[in-house]
């Protein structure tokens, strides 16, 4: 599992995700 492309996705999905269930929580 590569870290370049884990981070990649995981950055963009984590964005997305703290944004919304964060907030959401």
């Amino acid at each position: 599992m590569p870290k370049m492309k884990t981070n990649k996705s995981a950055k963009k999905r984590f964005k997305k995700t703290a944004s919304g269930a964060y907030k959401h929580r």
